[in-house]
C-alpha cells in the first residue's frame, strides 16, 4: 500500500473523497508534499464499478487484431475514456491503478509477435458506449407515433434517463461570472418598429403550435444562444424586418444539455454505472433528433417522441434544455416557464443575406 493524493486525479469526486477521508501527508506517487492523501487501496470500492465496464482480452485472441492495434491496457483505457489521471506518465498511471486494485497484481510484461504487451489488455464490454441506439430509438418512435400514443410498451427506460439527467445538468444564472452565457435571444417578424418586450414572450396557448419540444396547446419560450442563430430561424423572410428580444434569467435555471450530452464522470453512479453511461448515448440521439430539419407537414407526428422525452425532463423539475440549432452556429434553449426570465430590451433587424443589418 502507498499514499496517493488529490493531485493524482482530475475528478472532483475523487478529490472530495480524499479530502473527506484522508489526511495531510507526502504523496508516494506524484511526490507532492504536505497535501491531502489516502492509502491507494481505500479507493478500490470507488473504482470497481468503473473497472467493471471493461473486459480483459485473452492473449490468444490478439492475433485477430490489426498489427499494432492490439488494444489498450486498463490504465490506458481509463485515461483514454475518462482522462482520469492528472499525470500523463503511463508508468505512474499503471502503478497507481494496480495499487488501488490489488498491490499483489503481476505487472510483468509478455512478448507477443515482436511487441511488448503490458499484461492485462482490456476492451469495452459489449454494449458499453455502443448499444443499438438507432434500433432502440426507432422502435420507440414507431410505437409512440403509430401504435400506443400515451402508454407505449416499448418505452425507453425512464428510470435510467432520470438517473442520467444530473450528469447533463448546466446552470444559467443571472450573473456574468459563472454558468452559461446569460443573454438569450428570441426573434419575431415585425414591421418597421421593434415589438415591445410584452409581445416577445412565449406564444399564447390558443396559438401554440406543435414544436420540437412542446405539444400543441402547451407553450414554451424558445430562445437562441446568440443573435445570429435566432435570426437564421427567419431567413426565409429575406427583405422583411424582425425584432430580437434579449432575455436574462431572474433566477438560476437548471438546464439539461442535449447539445452533446455525455456522462462527465464514471464515479458515484452506484450500481447502475453501465446503464447510465449507455443512456447518455440515448440522450445524445435525442439531441440529434431535436436538431434535425423536419419535412413541412410532417411536424405533428415527427415531434411526438421528442415531446414525450421533453415532458419527462420537465417533470423531473428542470427549467429547460439546450440542443443544437439546425440553422445557426449556436444552440437553442427551450424554457418551460417563461416567468423565470425577463426581457431586457428589443432591437429591430432587417432580414437580408448575411450579415443581418441592425436598424438604428
Amino acid at each position: 500500500m502507498a499514499l496517493c493524493c488529490i493531485n493524482c486525479f482530475l475528478y472532483d469526486y475523487l478529490k472530495d473523497y480524499i479530502n473527506k477521508h484522508g489526511e495531510e501527508a507526502d504523496c508516494e506517487y506524484c511526490g507532492e508534499m504536505d497535501v491531502m492523501c489516502i492509502e491507494d487501496s481505500e479507493l478500490k470500492e470507488l473504482f470497481e464499478p468503473v473497472i467493471s465496464l471493461y473486459n480483459p482480452i485473452d492473449i490468444s485472441e490478439l492475433d485477430k487484431e490489426p498489427t499494432g492495434k492490439v488494444g489498450l491496457s486498463l490504465w490506458e483505457r481509463l485515461q483514454s475514456d475518462w482522462e482520469l489521471f492528472e499525470s500523463d506518465d503511463e508508468e505512474q498511471q499503471k502503478k497507481l491503478l494496480i495499487g488501488i486494485i490489488d498491490p499483489k497484481e503481476d505487472i510483468s510484461e509478455l512478448q507477443y509477435s515482436g511487441f511488448t504487451i503490458p499484461k492485462g489488455f482490456y476492451s469495452h464490454k459489449p454494449g458499453f458506449l455502443i448499444i443499438e441506439i438507432e434500433y432502440l430509438w426507432e422502435e420507440f418512435r414507431e410505437e409512440i407515433i403509430n401504435t400506443n400514443r400515451y402508454f407505449p410498451e416499448k418505452t425507453l427506460k425512464l428510470d435510467y434517463i432520470e438517473k442520467t439527467l444530473p450528469q447533463l445538468e448546466n446552470e444559467i444564472i443571472p450573473f456574468p461570472t459563472k454558468g452559461l452565457r446569460q443573454d438569450l435571444y428570441r426573434v419575431r417578424r415585425s414591421g418597421w418598429d421593434p415589438l415591445p418586450c410584452e409581445e416577445m414572450g412565449k406564444p399564447p396557448i390558443k396559438s401554440s403550435r406543435h414544436g420540437r419540444a412542446n405539444p400543441k396547446g402547451i407553450s414554451y419560450l424558445n430562445l437562441a444562444s446568440d443573435k445570429e442563430t435566432a435570426l437564421e430561424k427567419k431567413r426565409e423572410s429575406i427583405g422583411q424586418y424582425a425584432t430580437i428580444a434579449t432575455f436574462n434569467p431572474k433566477y438560476t435555471l437548471k438546464i439539461i444539455n442535449l447539445n452533446r450530452p455525455s456522462v462527465t464522470t464514471p464515479f458515484g453512479l452506484e450500481e447502475d454505472t453501465e446503464e447510465i453511461i449507455e443512456y447518455s448515448q440515448i440522450l445524445f440521439k435525442i439531441g440529434e433528433e431535436l436538431s434535425k430539419p423536419v419535412k413541412p407537414g410532417k411536424e405533428e407526428l415527427e415531434y411526438i417522441p421528442l415531446q414525450y422525452v421533453c415532458e419527462f425532463i420537465k417533470k423531473q423539475g428542470y427549467d429547460g434544455m439546450t440542443y443544437k440549432s439546425s440553422k445557426g452556429p449556436g444552440f437553442n434553449i427551450a424554457i418551460f416557464n417563461d416567468e423565470k426570465l425577463i426581457c431586457k430590451e428589443t432591437e429591430l433587424y432587417e432580414l437580408q443575406p448575411r450579415p443581418f443589418r441592425k436598424v438604428e
